[in-house]
């Protein structure tokens, strides 16, 4: 696998042709679990997504942790607050398909660009 993720629009057109971006998506589909190094219960430290969603981490653990252990090893969850980078990653979004639409969706290379100009515009790297 030569890049683990794909950060141009050739890049995704490239892992979608071979196959690759599949592997990445697996994870993803299970909930991103965390890495669990010397996993016990204990308290979280959670940000709220702007689905709701909690995004919590724990000592022991790399990543950010699955709904099935949070379930598991968070005794107790302090909620920081709403997660600034996933907002503005839900506005580039929003903004993007704005652009995407008023175009008239001219194809999934252009999605990509226009999603990652506006993430930029908003201090995200992608």
């Amino acid at each position: 696998m030569s890049n683990p993720c794909p950060r141009t629009p050739e890049e995704l057109k490239r892992a979608l042709e071979e196959k690759e971006l599949l592997l990445h998506a697996t994870a993803e589909a299970m909930g991103s679990p965390a890495v669990p190094i010397s996993p016990r219960p204990g308290p979280c430290t959670c940000y709220t997504t702007p689905t709701g969603k909690s995004l919590c981490w724990k000592e022991g653990f790399i990543g950010t942790l699955s709904q099935a252990q949070m379930a598991q090893y968070c005794t107790t969850k302090e909620i920081k607050g709403k997660s600034k980078r996933a907002e503005e990653f839900t506005e580039a979004v929003h903004a993007a398909k704005e652009r995407y639409d008023k175009a008239g969706k001219p194809g999934i290379e252009t999605w990509l660009s226009m999603v990652g100009e506006e993430a930029r515009k908003r201090g995200i790297e992608i």
